[in-house]
């Protein structure tokens, strides 16, 4: 089945508790939820690109329950994300 980025978002919106993406080509993803090992090393992830942001400061960080819409159409939820500050 495919989804519209509206259908996607509304979707999303009703049920809080999944993780998923939307592919290009309008298909739905589901993640299933990181294990002990995946969770501790994604924090420590985010931890280093959180404090390297810092001392840039041109820029913000976004952990992985962030969903982007990326301009092939697919709305993807990295394990972290960094993006920088419009100036």
């Amino acid at each position: 089945m495919r989804f519209t980025p509206a259908e996607f978002r509304e979707l999303c919106s009703r049920n809080k508790d999944i993780h998923a993406e939307l592919s290009s080509d309008g298909n739905f993803i589901i993640s299933a939820p990181t294990g002990g090992n995946s969770g501790w090393r994604n924090s420590k992830l985010t931890h280093q690109i959180e404090a390297w942001a810092e001392e840039q400061d041109n820029g913000i960080v976004f952990d992985s329950s962030t969903v982007f819409h990326l301009p092939n159409g697919s709305m993807r939820g990295p394990d972290a994300a960094w993006v920088k500050s419009q100036t």
